[in-house]
Order: structure tokens, then C-alpha cells, then sequence
């Protein structure tokens, strides 16, 4: 997560859900559960909590179908060690920031969007931001005027407005205005909270892709409770009790 985010928050534990490394002989988590006839599909599925529907949830075993509208898109991973996969195209006001075929990662614990390097003077231009600024801070009174973020995945468009990825804040007196864009040294997208806050995803580890779909519901606040939910194997939520889950 980002910063001490993960120092202060409140949650019962973390679980890695990534593939297993080859000179390790025990199960994953998933390949436990698997062979303990928990769940049937090596899969997982995230929702995060909304401001009017803080229903977040992991879902073990498959997707739950009311978190998402529309149909589930599904892409391979290029890279299982990070889960990385590739975005079809990435726009902001009609500039073209990568296309064709542009990696990307998903982070659940960070309150960002990273671009690549060659991608942020593009975005800093639309924006009207300065080079020097990391993130970038814009206008209040016009944020409501500023371009969507669109992002294509396999045929699925994700349309962040400036809603998403401008964060209203208060320093003193006085209401500042700063968007989620950070710079990042690699050649690949790192998609935080802002992002997954418009969709559904999926992680379908037996056949080595990922899904995502268009979320149900309302845009989330800023907040770190953002990273937190319900925890369901199968369709049973176990134990009875919600455990605080962090999505990292």
C-alpha cells in the first residue's frame, strides 16, 4: 500500500494470492482450497466498497454477478510474476498516451495512477500541470471542465472522469485540488484505487488471464476504508462474522 497506510490500518490479516513460485513445494492459497473442495475454479473476484454501497468484497471460487454490469471481458497475463497484462489503448481529452497493446499492473493498495515516463508529459500537457509538479495539482473551479481517462481492455472501455482522478483536499483554510498521476521509471501502467473504483476484476489463476468488468454501484470516497471488505468462499461467507480484508 501506499506510504504507512498499511502501518495504520486496521485488518486481520494478509494473504498472498499470486501464483506459486516453482521451488516451493506447499499449495497456494487458492490450491488449497481447491483441494479441500472449498471452491471449484482456482479464480478470485474484487469489489471494492463504495460511498453508498459499502458492500466491498473478495470473492473465492468465482464472480459475483450483481458487483459488475454488462459481460466480463478476459485477457492473458504477459507477465505471471506481477500479473501484468496488456491494455489495448489509453486516452485523455483525445491524446493518445499508448496504443497499441500497453502493459499494465493492478495495485489495490495504492491511491494512485502511474503512468510510464513517456506517458506523463502527454498527461501533464492536457492537464495543464508543470513538469516539476509530483502529482500534479490543477484549478478547483476546473476540475468539473477536465477530460475522461479512458482505458480499453480487450474490447472494454473504463471511463475515469475528473471526478476519479482529482482529489479535493483541504490544507488549512484553504481547498486544493491534485490528480492521482505519479511519475514511474518502468515501461508499464500501475492502476491503483482510482481505476479499480470503476471496475470489477477478476483473477482466473487456472487458465493464467485476468477479467474485468465495468462495476456496479457508485464512485467511491478517498479513503483507506476503500481497500477493505467482505470475505466469501464460494457463495458462503465464512466464518459468520465480516473479516476486515486489505486488498494489497
Amino acid at each position: 500500500m501506499d506510504g504507512d497506510h498499511l502501518l495504520r490500518a486496521p485488518f486481520d490479516g494478509v494473504i498472498g494470492l499470486g501464483f506459486g513460485l516453482p521451488e516451493r513445494k506447499y499449495s497456494t492459497l487458492l490450491e488449497s482450497l481447491r483441494e479441500n473442495g472449498l471452491i471449484n475454479r482456482k479464480l478470485f473476484s474484487i469489489r471494492l466498497a463504495s460511498k453508498f454501497s459499502p458492500d466491498g468484497e473478495i470473492m473465492f471460487g468465482g464472480v459475483n454477478p450483481t458487483k459488475f454490469k454488462g459481460n466480463m471481458t478476459f485477457v492473458s497475463f504477459t507477465d505471471e510474476f506481477n500479473l501484468r497484462f496488456q491494455m489495448d489503448q489509453v486516452t485523455i481529452g483525445g491524446t493518445t498516451l499508448c496504443t497499441p497493446y500497453c502493459n499494465a499492473v493492478l495495485n489495490l493498495g495504492s491511491f494512485h495512477i502511474f503512468p510510464p515516463a513517456s506517458s506523463r508529459p502527454m498527461i501533464n500537457q492536457v492537464l495543464r500541470c508543470q513538469p516539476e509538479e509530483d502529482p500534479c495539482y490543477v484549478e478547483c473551479n476546473e476540475v468539473e471542465d477536465l477530460p475522461d481517462l479512458q482505458v480499453v481492455v480487450n474490447g472494454l472501455t473504463i471511463v475515469l472522469t475528473s471526478e476519479d482522478y482529482v482529489r479535493k483536499l483541504r490544507v488549512g483554510a484553504v481547498q486544493v485540488c491534485r490528480t492521482v498521476f505519479k511519475n514511474h521509471d518502468v515501461d508499464y501502467w500501475t492502476l491503483g484505487i482510482p481505476f479499480l473504483n470503476r471496475t470489477y476484476i477478476a483473477y482466473d489463476m487456472e487458465n493464467h488471464r485476468i477479467g474485468l468488468a465495468q462495476a456496479s454501484g457508485s464512485l467511491s470516497t478517498w479513503s483507506r476504508k476503500n481497500t477493505f471488505g467482505s470475505l466469501l468462499v464460494g457463495l458462503l461467507l465464512l466464518p459468520p462474522r465480516m473479516h476486515q480484508t486489505v486488498f494489497s
